[in-house]
């Protein structure tokens, strides 16, 4: 296979050669993605056609969520046959060689055959979508914490934690959503999911799984992201903190797995993974994943009373920032030149170097989280949404990715921490700005289900500041 990155240049030669793009989304801790990149793509009648009938271009979601986000299906692998201009033709998630075959020579033909027709369509489409894009939310409840804790408790699972049916997520956001409503039936919420967590997520060594099978929490995916280590970290920090001692002993599991194997030199991991298999296929560190890890240490460092964790957290979010901050020009996802500028980067590296101010009031954490807080308005918020995108568009931009797009989740998030900057600061500016965005996460969390808790938190931390 002839792998090409997703670029101008693999559109530009499906525009000139007539052929589809064929569009493989991956994650390197998937065992699924690894299995069909080695037996569907492996096999040789496969590999023929996509490089003779296809662009093929393949795509790390986690170098490159920006453009997951926007193509991705049921979860990964996502397989794609996508026009010259970046709309899908077809597609799916895991194929077995002899379908994905099929699916090629059957596409590429049609293709080639109405191709005029399927662009017009397509362009149609595009223009649909883009109507209707953006968060366009009707005017909500300027409190909505009691409505999304009813809503999520309604959701819940109250025999068996989590929420009802399978695969079984912690869903560290509402469980510390849970937890800080402070009500009965909320603690009682939280409990039964950090416990269920605990017991069938969290392995001896402290590895997070991210998910279960069963709907009793059985059978846990073997898989890793530093993600979902630091959402677990805090959910078990807030735990020991708000509702029982005893979690301590899953955080002290918990952040000790991160700081070997996350905190680490590569040749150290590298040295790691082999003792530990299923750290093999977790990812290596991106600048939000590596922020979220370092600011959830940092809340781990503090409960624990455990200085050294609190120095390597540190550590860890300065060489972040060291590889990734370009003065004035904000942080790039990972340390390359050619990495993209995503609002993700910039709400974790700002939460986290809050956090370093917090633990030491250094101010140099503080500083640098306030330059970063007002890059993130002028790159990345849009007026007329009063919203923010989640990437910086240029010239360059292919497929969907020129088309805008408003992560709720994140947007909570930027709320919340341009709230506690302007706490930080004094600058009232700055608690506007973050009002604002809590207004459109409160109007809109009906429509994004479990993501409602990051709309309750950020409503939470805003009420409580004025009197912290």
């Amino acid at each position: 296979m002839h792998w090409r990155p997703w670029s101008e240049e693999a559109f530009r030669a499906s525009a000139e050669s007539g052929r589809p793009i064929l569009l493989f989304i991956t994650v390197g801790w998937s065992r699924a993605c690894s299995s069909m990149a080695r037996t569907t793509f492996g096999d040789s009648k496969v590999s023929a056609l996509a490089d003779r009938e296809c662009i093929p271009v393949r795509v790390d979601a986690d170098l490159r969520p920006d453009v997951a986000e926007r193509y991705a299906l049921d979860g990964w692998p996502t397989t794609l046959l996508l026009t010259d201009d970046g709309e899908i033709l077809q597609g799916g998630t895991y194929f077995e060689p002899e379908p994905l075959a099929q699916l090629l020579q059957r596409t590429s033909a049609s293709y080639r055959a109405a191709r005029a027709e399927i662009s017009r369509r397509a362009g149609v489409a595009r223009l649909d979508r883009e109507s209707h894009s953006g968060p366009a939310h009707a005017p909500g409840s300027p409190d909505p914490v009691e409505d999304i804790a009813a809503f999520l408790l309604g959701r819940s699972d109250p025999t068996l934690g989590g929420f009802a049916g399978a695969p079984k997520f912690l869903h560290a956001d509402t469980a510390i959503f849970f937890l800080r409503c402070d009500a009965p039936e909320t603690r009682a919420a939280a409990r039964l999911a950090l416990d269920a967590a605990d017991r069938a997520l969290c392995g001896p060594d402290g590895a997070m799984f991210r998910f279960a099978l069963g709907e009793d929490w059985s059978s846990a995916v073997r898989e890793l992201t530093a993600e979902n280590q630091a959402a677990a970290i805090r959910a078990f920090a807030e735990g020991s903190v708000r509702l029982d001692r005893r979690y301590l002993g899953a955080l002290r599991r918990a952040s000790d797995f991160a700081r070997q194997a996350w905190f680490e030199e590569a040749g150290r991991r590298s040295h790691m993974a082999r003792r530990t298999p299923h750290l093999a296929h977790s990812p290596a560190l991106q600048t939000d994943s590596g922020a979220d890890l370092a600011g959830a240490c940092l809340a781990a460092a503090r409960v624990l009373d455990d200085p050294e964790l609190g120095r390597a957290s540190l550590a860890l979010l300065e060489r972040i920032a060291l590889e990734t901050y370009l003065p004035g020009r904000g942080v790039r996802h990972f340390d390359d030149p050619s990495a993209p500028v995503l609002l993700a980067d910039h709400v974790a590296t700002v939460s986290a170097l809050l956090d370093a101010h917090d633990a030491t009031g250094e101010l140099p954490y503080s500083m640098l989280a306030e330059e970063l807080g007002r890059y993130l308005i002028a790159a990345f918020f849009d007026e007329e949404r009063a919203a923010f995108r989640d990437r910086v568009h240029d010239a360059h931009d292919v497929g969907r990715l020129s088309e805008p797009a408003y992560p709720y989740r994140l947007n909570a998030r930027a709320a919340q921490a341009l709230g506690r900057l302007g706490a930080a600061s004094s600058d009232p500016a700055l608690r506007e700005m973050a009002g604002r965005v809590l207004t459109w996460t409160a109007a809109g969390w009906r429509e994004h289900g479990l993501d409602a808790a990051s709309c309750g938190i950020a409503a939470l931390d805003l009420i409580d500041w004025p009197n912290s």
